[in-house]
């Protein structure tokens, strides 16, 4: 039985991953600067939108699920290698 997202994919959704040790700052600001300029475009990003008492991995699954594009905020330290391979296979996850 394959994992069922929540909601629809909403058209104009994104979801932003970036790396919590210094990416933080710059997606909250890129987050704040899409929400003035595109107030259309749903946004999905951890510190937001998560939903305190649920799993958090399910979160993640359900957000894939729910958004049709993804903004990978590469910094200093995304280990591009590493964290590609998590978004490849959580993407692949979501896919099943």
């Amino acid at each position: 039985m394959s994992y069922q997202p929540m909601t629809p994919i909403a058209p104009l959704s994104v979801f932003i991953s970036y790396a919590c040790s210094d990416g933080g700052d710059y997606a909250v600001w890129l987050r704040n600067k899409l929400q003035r300029e595109h107030p259309d475009i749903e946004l999905w990003q951890d510190i937001i939108s998560e939903l305190a008492g649920r799993d958090w991995w399910l979160q993640i699954i359900d957000a894939l699920n729910r958004t049709a594009y993804m903004i990978l905020v590469a910094t200093p330290d995304v280990d591009i290698d590493a964290d590609l391979v998590t978004v490849i296979r959580s993407l692949k996850y979501v896919s099943q």
